[in-house]
């Protein structure tokens, strides 16, 4: 089963005018997975997955229509030793990168399934304003 480990999350912005106005963000990190069998050689297989989050001030809530799923390229290594790890940096754009419509902060959960249908634990954001 892949492993991940939370490593950062940096907004970037353009500036419009007086405003700073938010256009990507990098989400960093680290992986682990001991079959590596991480990743596809099938683009519409989409394995990496971002849920959206805002604490619209009772916790959380899990707002679906923000969702993101990516595709990973096929990590396995050749060879008899599959087990692999790395850092994974995912660019998260076009803008916006969160909830527009309202003031909430935000946060990212994210899993990856592997080519065997695990599921990684869940990494998160630390909570981002707007």
């Amino acid at each position: 089963m892949p492993a991940l480990t939370y490593e950062s999350y940096q907004v970037f912005s353009h500036a419009d005018g007086n405003k700073s106005i938010a256009d990507s963000a990098y989400l960093t990190f680290s992986f682990q997975d001991g079959d590596g069998d991480l990743g596809s050689s099938d683009s519409s297989k989409l394995s990496l997955n971002l849920k959206y989050y805002e604490d619209q001030g009772s916790g959380f809530v899990y707002l679906s229509q923000f969702d993101r799923s990516v595709y990973i390229p096929k990590l396995t290594p050749k060879g008899n030793d599959k087990g692999i790890e790395g850092t994974f940096v995912q660019i998260i754009k076009p803008a916006p990168i969160f909830n527009i419509f309202t003031a909430y902060p935000y946060q990212w959960r994210v899993s990856i399934v592997d080519q065997a249908g695990h599921e990684s634990n869940i990494i998160e954001t630390p909570s981002q304003s707007k």
